[in-house]
C-alpha cells in the first residue's frame, strides 16, 4: 500500500517504525497530545495576526463573546480551545471560562480536522463530532465559516509547520 491513502497521523507512526522509535499505544498517544497542543498554540498566534475578528465579530455575534471548547477524547488535560473576546482570540482556560460551544470528538477526529484531511461537516454527519450548547448550531456555522475563510492558516498549524 502507498502512501497517498495514509492520513498524516498513520504517516508520522510509519516514518517513526522506520527509525524504530517505540509505537506503543502510550507513545502514539502522546505524540497526539503534543501534536494537538501545538496546534491550539500555534493557532491563536495566527488568528489574532491574520484574521480580522472585529469584522468577524461584528458580523456574526455583535453583542457577545464565544467560547469554543474542545472536548478531546484522551486529551481532556490539555487547553483546546478559543475564546473570542474584545477583537482577540486567546486559549481557553478549562477551570475558568465556560464555553458557549463544545466540539466533542476523538483525537484520531480532531487531527484528520485540523490537518485538514477531514471537514466538520463530514466529521458531524458521520457523528465523529458532536456539537454542543445553547446556539450550538449557529455557532457551528461561525466557527465553519472562519474556518472556510481562513482555512489556509490550518497548513500553517499542521506536523511539520
Amino acid at each position: 500500500m502507498g502512501n497517498e491513502n495514509l492520513t498524516t497521523v498513520e504517516r508520522k507512526m510509519r516514518e517513526m517504525d522506520k527509525h524504530k522509535k517505540s509505537t506503543t499505544p502510550a507513545a502514539i498517544s502522546e505524540i497526539k497530545k503534543k501534536q494537538a497542543q501545538s496546534m491550539f498554540d500555534k493557532m491563536v498566534r495566527l488568528i489574532n495576526q491574520e484574521v480580522d475578528l472585529t469584522g468577524f465579530k461584528s458580523q456574526y455575534f455583535p453583542d457577545e463573546d464565544r467560547t469554543l471548547e474542545w472536548i478531546i477524547a484522551g486529551m481532556e488535560d490539555i487547553d483546546s480551545g478559543f475564546v473570542f473576546e474584545q477583537g482577540k482570540v486567546r486559549t481557553i482556560k478549562k477551570l475558568q471560562d465556560k464555553p458557549t460551544c463544545t466540539f466533542r470528538c476523538s483525537e484520531d477526529t480532531f487531527l484528520l480536522l485540523a490537518t485538514g484531511e477531514m471537514t466538520y461537516t463530514q466529521a458531524y454527519f458521520w457523528d465523529l463530532l458532536q456539537i454542543e450548547g445553547e446556539k450550538a448550531l449557529r455557532d457551528y456555522e461561525i466557527f465553519k465559516r472562519m474556518f472556510n475563510k481562513y482555512g489556509h492558516l490550518l497548513n500553517k498549524i499542521g506536523p511539520g509547520a
